[in-house]
This record gives C-alpha cells, sequence and structure tokens, in this order.
C-alpha cells in the first residue's frame, strides 16, 4: 500500500532548524503508541439495529456531548496508521453509507454519501470492476452538472470543494483523473483564492489541505503540479494558528514534511499538546451544516499527530531524551501512504 510520489522528493534550500529537545519526563512516542492501543480492540454492548454486539472504542464526539458510532473518521484512521487493529469498520463492497448515529445530533444530512463512498475506496479497495462501476455512475452526473454533487439521491444537491477534492483522489486513484478536468480547476481555484476557509461543513482550511495531500499521493499526474504549489503557499500562511486544536496543528506539519518546508513552530505546539493520558484532546474536524455543531474524533487526532511526531524523530527534528531505542510504528503510514 505503500506508495511513492515524485513530488515529494528533493530537499529544502532552508537550513534545517535545531531539533527541538523532548524532557526525559515526556516520552510523546510511547505515551501517543499505548493511548491508541489502550482504546482499541474493546469489546462492550451496545445496540446497533436492536442486536447487541461488539462495540467500537473510538466515537465521534458533538460538542453537544453526544458521541456515536462512525465509519468516515475511523477510515482515515486507518489509513493514517495502517492498523486494522486499531479501527472497528464493517467493509462494504464499493458503495459506503455512514448514518451511525446522526440522528442523534441534528437533522441535517451530512455531505456524507459520496465522500464516504469516495474516502472508502482509495482506502479499503474493493474490485476494479466494483471501483469503475462507481466511477461510471458518478461521471454520469458530472457531465450533467458540470461537477458531482455530494449525494447519490436525486432529491439531495450539494456542491463542497472537500468532498470534490476527496472525489478527484478516487478518480485517480484509478487512473480516470483525466475524466474530470473542470473539478480539478475548481479544487485549484478554491485553493489558491482561499474561498475555503470557512465552508458549510469546515471551519479551518486544514481538513480541506490534508485531502489535497491525499489527492497529491495517489497520482503523479502533471496537471498536478499547480496544486502542490499552491498548498505549499497555504500551508505556510497557516503555521502558527490555531495552535490549541491538535488535529489542524498535526496536518499541518505533516504537509510541512513532506513538503520540505521548516515548521518548527507547530511542532513545539504539538509535542505541548499532548495530555496526561497520551491523546490529543477531540480536535474538531468538521460540523453539520445547519446547526453548526462541531463534531471531532479522539482517535484521528491521535493517529495524525502521532505519525507527525514519529516522522519528526525519524528525520532528527525532535530528540527524545531517553535510552536510545527504536521508535515504533508499523503499517502503511507510519512507514506507509504518505512515507
Amino acid at each position: 500500500m505503500s506508495i511513492h510520489h515524485p513530488y515529494w522528493t528533493g530537499s529544502s534550500t532552508q537550513p534545517a532548524p535545531p531539533p527541538l529537545r523532548i524532557p526525559s519526563s515526556i516520552d510523546v512516542v510511547d505515551k501517543g503508541d499505548k493511548y491508541l492501543k489502550l482504546h482499541a480492540g474493546k469489546w462492550g454492548a451496545h445496540f446497533d439495529n436492536g442486536i447487541k454486539g461488539p462495540a467500537p472504542q473510538w466515537e465521534v464526539e458533538a460538542e453537544t456531548g453526544m458521541k456515536f458510532n462512525d465509519s468516515f473518521f475511523q477510515l482515515l484512521m486507518l489509513e493514517v496508521t495502517g492498523e486494522h487493529n486499531l479501527v472497528d469498520i464493517r467493509i462494504s463492497q464499493g458503495h459506503w453509507s455512514n448514518d451511525d448515529g446522526k440522528i442523534l445530533v441534528t437533522s441535517d444530512p451530512l455531505a456524507g454519501d459520496i465522500d464516504i463512498v469516495s474516502i472508502a475506496n482509495t482506502i479499503i479497495k474493493p474490485t476494479d470492476q466494483t471501483a469503475h462501476k462507481i466511477l461510471d455512475e458518478m461521471i454520469a452526473d458530472h457531465r450533467k452538472q458540470g461537477t458531482v454533487q455530494s449525494y447519490f439521491s436525486k432529491g439531495q444537491s450539494n456542491v463542497c470543494v472537500e468532498v470534490c477534492t476527496n472525489i478527484c483522489t478516487f478518480f485517480y486513484t484509478y487512473n480516470r483523473g483525466d475524466q474530470i478536468p473542470l473539478m480539478l480547476h475548481y479544487i485549484l481555484a478554491k485553493l489558491k483564492n482561499k474561498e475555503e476557509t470557512r465552508t458549510q461543513y469546515y471551519l479551518s482550511p486544514e481538513p480541506f489541505f490534508y485531502y489535497c495531500l491525499r489527492l497529491l499521493t495517489c497520482s503523479n499526474a502533471p496537471e498536478l503540479a499547480d496544486m502542490r504549489e499552491a498548498l505549499r503557499d497555504r500551508v505556510q500562511e497557516r503555521i502558527g494558528k490555531d495552535m490549541d486544536n491538535a488535529l489542524r496543528v498535526a496536518i499541518r506539519v505533516l504537509i510541512c514534511q513532506k513538503l520540505h518546508i521548516p515548521n518548527a513552530e507547530d511542532l513545539k505546539a504539538l509535542l505541548a499538546l499532548q495530555q496526561d493520558d497520551g491523546g490529543f484532546g477531540v480536535g474538531w474536524f468538521f460540523r453539520f451544516g445547519k446547526s453548526e455543531i462541531r463534531i471531532g474524533h479522539r482517535g484521528l487526532t491521535a493517529s495524525l499527530a502521532m505519525k507527525a511526531i514519529k516522522e519528526a524523530v525519524k528525520r532528527d527534528d525532535v530528540v527524545v531524551e531517553k535510552e536510545e531505542k527504536e521508535v515504533k510504528g508499523s503499517s502503511s503510514w507510519f512507514g506507509g501512504m504518505f512515507g
């Protein structure tokens, strides 16, 4: 599952900053690993359509206090860590749904159907026949609308730049990016013009930046070069912002690592955001459209933060002042998808 992208080669012309040093009493790597493992693979009682069974330990949290099961965040978490035993995902062939629990919080529809289908089919890949059948259905809608709506349902019409970026990644993953040039142009224009800073579903640009990183990683198509440069400019503008949200900080650190941009400021903040239990907080990710209720996921936030920190240790951007030992972390992303 490891994907090597030519855009990530080369080195920065700027001198590397001195490494940050972590006091021996704060071993963030060990604490973070233990946190992820402690909250994974446990069994509990919950009711899903009236049937008692295994409960995923990771849940989406809303700022109202509600919690519910979800596939979207866990799919991204799986991609980051490559560890199937950290998540509880019901595998589907092609068409995915993310309806679990949303009625507990709001009646708003999430920009979800095509979004989660696009995310899922680039992480847990179905047969090529199934994937191309879904892509055919999407492109039929694209030819009518000029872009792909966020839903398969004929009665729901909505365009979201973050969803479009995930759709593009789906197309490019299966070498069909040439079929959606208008959508790519739309995404690039939004990125360059800073039009996504606050959208219907997102409160900050970092999730959009992250989706752009996924797109750049899945293909070496030459038409994506402009997106790389635009992403470089945008992420540098955001360094030092929203320093109390570990998810946003971790995304910026990861992007800067891949684009060879020095970013000691965010890395230092990320290290300081680790909590006593080894986690990094909820990390508000997006919101329900009409109600604007924020939701987040501790598992994804911790996974992104640990990926960024482990990469920093690997690059000698961080020195753990303890006995020398190997930095643990198997997987497709801890040395995998974006590695």
